[in-house]
């Protein structure tokens, strides 16, 4: 009596302690290393003992809401385990070792609300879930036993008068059905059958699959490998407000004619069928017959994610209910279609198509259908997009581009776009919020007409200034510019940051993780970071980098400003008299012209140079000459270790492909920069080894710009660079005319397992030897 005294007072101390500062405490009323706490969600006293090994149920005061023994090694629940938890709302036992119940396992459990006891080892003998095993639980609310050794066998749960929510495995060698016991069950409302999270596996559905539940609110049958559902399956769920048919990829859309047809005249507010086809299936058309149906319900929201998804039928969408607010389709293969202007007749507020042209591997587990259809190509890139927006560019300037009316929040993220957004004009709108993030997007030349956004997300893109037109967007509450290649403002776009911000008090806008300049060149920006009435989302965190390459935090800038205008003073002499001079003038202008035409004039010089040497062995580029050399290869002193030993056996000794070497086979007395001209000119190819190294040696670029040269100017725009990466590099650490090059010729990378070496040096061969 004295040690339970005890205990209710320890817990009551602890249970105060959580009260006054809602931390997390050992509990020391128990010898297993438990965490106490008071969740300040539910504002329930909770103990925590997961993951400490227990394989019996301690003894435990009477005052703990919320107890987990998950991941735990318990196999048997003993008579009256929990007999004293009168206040317990909330039980987890899942993922451990139990194999068996007793009758009054639960005794005591009245005011439970929830119990999970997902992936043990309970199966259909009396010795596990039986009907008086639950009998105690007559407040139960929601019950997971999912991933247990039940097979087919469907527990007869009808004692739990209260339940309204289950999670539970469903199989089926052939057509499933709900287990008639359900029928008396008329408080449940929510079945999550998932394969996802459990064990589901059944062939076929029909209207003989559901019928005993008909009060079925929510119904989950993702990842169930469903080969069919018949026409019917559904019709009984009139209450039916979330059906999930997801990631059952033998289903196709063709399906969907079925289900729509079942859910006519039901409450059916959200539907899902994300992934009902294969990653490598064809491409696929959404049809009117698919979807017709719906236009006799109430349905907020649907989702159809990764389904290959191109084209829509002209006129399906308009079958829609105007109750539609929101549609996921992220993960699909889209183009432009005249099914965009069916867009203008629905009443749509949220679109999400992010994630377009992802690349993706099979299936490790592929279901096997009857009837697959499979595309091995590569799947859509990036380029794909960008061919199909550039093409349709003049249409859109021509022709308003079709925007839903009532769509107010438009996802078109990590969507690979790698092009310049030009001049669009839009047709009349509520749009509110763009997200573009995550893109390859290097300008915005604009305007963008009718528009009255107030939220644009741009980050991770690659955008070097706000060189676009922003004045007009007079509703412009938030501009997300984060982690692009912004290193200043200009003067233009200060000026129109300061607009929008006089126009709207609450204007914020995000520059975080971009690589600023604070010099005497960049100091207005500077100063307008000091003055700016503009909200800077973390400029806590902003950094600046100095004249002498120093990067300093900018979270006291005010006395930075005044340090960078002094220094910039003392200059404004020497400045205003180099200004003053004409022949300085004439020289800033003429040096400017070079400057810009740097690597053609150099190019032309040298192969003036090169013709007029008559010892010299010249190649025209005709498709019938052979070249003195296979290749040529550049590449930094520092990475000659791998030229040395590994290229030149491979390619020359190996493959017998001859290599020009600028230690090898340059000619004494020329000038270094005649004999790169020269060795490139008389090559197949340039082969860059491209690294870190290479991109901090003057000569290295010297040699990449001439063979760009010699592409355009001698070989009609052939590719004649081909790029081998030794080094892992961000693409965030290349320069812009590199990157580019990258993204659209070929380029390979040298592997670190011995198969990819194979490979790796045959495609290397092939290429040199086409």
């Amino acid at each position: 009596m004295k040690f339970v005294v005890l205990q209710l007072f320890l817990c009551r101390f602890v249970y105060n302690v959580m009260s006054s500062d809602e931390s997390h405490h050992r509990c020391n009323f128990l010898k297993e290393s438990c965490i106490c706490r008071k969740d300040q969600v539910t504002l329930l006293f909770a103990v925590d003992c997961s993951r400490l090994r227990i394989k019996e149920i301690p003894k435990l005061p009477n005052i703990i809401e919320e107890l987990s023994f998950k991941e735990n090694k318990i196999q048997v629940i003993s008579d009256q385990a929990f007999y004293n938890l009168t206040n317990l709302l909330k039980l987890d036992l899942s993922n451990n070792e139990i194999y068996e119940l007793k009758n009054l396992s639960f005794k005591g459990l009245t005011n439970l609300r929830s119990l999970n006891l997902q992936n043990n080892r309970l199966d259909a003998s009396m010795a596990n879930l039986n009907i008086h095993v639950l009998k105690p639980l007559e407040n139960l609310i929601s019950l997971n036993i999912k991933q247990n050794l039940f097979g087919n066998f469907q527990p007869n749960l009808t004692l739990l008068v209260s339940l309204r929510s289950l999670g539970m495995d469903f199989n089926s060698n052939d057509t499933g059905k709900i287990s008639e016991s359900f029928y008396s069950m008329k408080t449940l409302r929510e079945l999550d059958l998932s394969g996802l999270t459990g064990n589901c596996s059944v062939r076929s559905l029909t209207n003989e699959s559901f019928k005993y539940i008909p009060q079925i609110e929510h119904l989950s049958l993702s990842g169930c490998r469903i080969k069919h559902i018949n026409k019917g399956t559904f019709q009984q769920l009139k209450n039916i407000s979330t059906l999930n048919i997801s990631n059952n990829t033998c289903l196709k859309f063709e399906v969907l004619e079925n289900v729509t047809y079942d859910l006519q005249f039901s409450a059916i507010k959200v539907l899902k069928f994300n992934k009902i086809h294969k990653v490598f299936d064809m491409n696929t058309m959404l049809r009117t017959s698919q979807i017709k149906y719906l236009t006799n319900t109430s349905i907020k929201e649907m989702h159809g994610d990764s389904n290959r998804l191109q084209q829509i039928e002209i006129g399906a969408l308009l079958f829609l209910p105007k109750t539609l607010d929101y549609v996921s389709a992220r993960d699909n293969q889209f183009s432009y279609g005249p099914y965009l202007w069916d867009m203008l007749r629905i009443s749509l507020k949220m679109f999400n198509i992010s994630h377009m042209f992802t690349f993706h591997r099979e299936d490790e587990h592929p279901e096997k259908c009857s009837y697959d259809i499979v595309c091995k190509k590569e799947p859509a890139t990036e380029s794909k997009m960008k061919y199909s927006m550039e093409n349709s560019d003049q249409t859109f300037q021509a022709t308003p581009l079709p925007i839903p009316h009532q769509l107010t929040s438009l996802n078109y993220s990590s969507c690979h776009l790698h092009y310049s957004i030009l001049a669009y004009n839009l047709t009349k709108n509520n749009l509110r919020n763009v997200d573009l993030s995550n893109n390859l997007l290097t300008s915005w030349i604009g305007p963008i007409y009718n528009l009255k956004i107030e939220r644009i997300d741009l980050s991770e893109n690659t955008f070097e200034s706000i060189d676009f037109d922003i004045g007009h967007l007079k509703c412009l509450k938030y501009l997300n510019l984060k982690n692009n290649r912004i290193s200043y403002l200009s003067a233009s776009a200060i000026l129109q940051l300061v607009y929008i911000g006089n126009l709207n008090h609450n204007f914020k806008i995000d520059l975080s993780q971009n690589d600023f300049l604070c010099t005497c060149e960049t100091i207005n920006f500077v100063q307008w970071l000091v003055s700016t009435t503009v909200k800077l989302i973390g400029k806590k965190s902003y950094t600046c980098q100095l004249s002498d390459l120093t990067l300093v935090p900018i979270e006291n800038i005010d006395e930075f400003y005044d340090t960078l205008s002094k220094d910039c003073l003392s200059k404004i002499p020497i400045i205003v008299a180099l200004v003053a001079s004409v022949s300085s003038v004439l020289i800033i202008i003429c040096s400017g012209l070079i400057y810009r035409y740097r690597w053609k004039l150099r190019y032309a010089y040298y192969m003036i140079k090169i013709r007029s040497h008559k010892k010299m062995v010249l190649v025209e580029n005709d498709d019938d000459k052979s070249y003195m050399y296979g290749a040529f290869v550049s590449y930094a002193d520092e990475d000659g270790t791998f030229v040395h030993k590994q290229l030149l056996t491979k390619l020359e000794k190996e493959h017998g492909i001859l290599l020009c070497l600028h230690k090898r086979n340059f000619l004494p007395g020329n000038d270094i920069a005649t004999n790169i001209t020269s060795a490139i000119h008389n090559s197949r190819k340039t082969i860059i080894i491209m690294s870190r190294n290479f991109l901090k040696s003057y000569w290295c670029m010297f040699e990449y710009n001439m063979a760009r040269m010699e592409s355009i100017y001698e070989r009609s725009h052939e590719n004649v660079l081909f790029l081998i990466f030794i080094d892992q590099m961000k693409s965030k650490e290349l320069p812009l005319h590199i990157l580019e090059l990258v993204q659209s010729q070929s380029y390979i990378e040298y592997p670190n397992d011995e198969y990819g070496d194979t490979v790796f040096w045959d495609q290397i061969t092939q290429v040199l030897s086409s």
